[in-house]
């Protein structure tokens, strides 16, 4: 299993943050503050570095710097965000810049804005995206990441996949060997042997699906044949 903690987390003209940097050393940290003093914002600035999404999963949140009404206020601003991890004792530096593209044309005195651009650096070495991002995954897959980092990812799931979290985490093990463990379920083990407990569930649920619509029809025939037995009813 690898080990990662957080050495420090370096946040500049991100968002509402003018710049800030924070030693955490590999402990344990609590942010606390006012609201919009910007506790959400150190999060997000964590998440984009790692995933290019915020704290909500979006992709195309501002990270530009703003003002107290959300409006850009330094075009220029290269928006930066790095950290230092420390993985099985190895310290990485993650940074992402995130800054808007101008240019001058020929034939006008004015620069025109062209779009904006993205650079990657692992330990100070420019790196394209894909080289980026199949680092980050190398080090903490997203979907752990996220479960990790959002209290509510994991309640969010589909409760088979919750279940097979839950199992992996608790060391338990799959039905069939839990099964194996009780007698009772012995008659139920040999079913599941040839076709797996999964086809055995499915076979299970057509037939039970019949039973039900053949009970369903029985008062109809019930009363069929007591029509028939008085006479009232036609005999073939």
């Amino acid at each position: 299993m690898t080990h990662i903690t957080l050495q420090r987390l370096m946040l500049d003209k991100f968002k509402g943050v003018d710049h800030l940097e924070m030693e955490f050393g590999g402990q344990g940290a609590s942010i606390y503050g006012d609201n919009a003093s910007g506790k959400t914002t150190v999060y997000d600035a964590y998440l984009w570095l790692l995933t290019g999404r915020d704290s909500l999963g979006r992709s195309d949140f501002e990270v530009k710097p703003l003002d107290s009404l959300g409006r850009i206020i330094d075009h220029a601003a290269r928006s930066t965000v790095e950290a230092v991890l420390s993985v099985d004792g190895r310290e990485v530096a993650l940074r992402r810049e995130y800054y808007e593209v101008w240019s001058r044309k020929r034939g006008r005195t004015e620069a025109t804005y062209d779009g904006n651009s993205t650079d990657y650096y692992i330990n100070g070495v420019p790196k394209s995206k894909r080289a980026y991002e199949e680092a980050v995954e190398e080090i903490i897959p997203l979907d752990k990441l996220r479960m990790l980092s959002d209290t509510a990812a994991f309640a969010a799931l589909p409760w088979k996949q919750r279940r097979e979290i839950l199992f992996d985490l608790a060391d338990i093990g799959t039905d069939l060997e839990l099964m194996g463990t009780k007698p009772e379920y012995a008659p139920l083990l040999d079913a599941a042997a040839s076709i797996g407990l999964d086809d055995l569930r499915a076979t299970l649920k057509v037939r039970r699906r019949k039973i039900n619509g053949r009970l369903s029809d029985l008062p109809l025939l019930i009363a069929e044949n007591r029509k028939t037995e008085a006479g009232l009813g036609e005999v073939p």
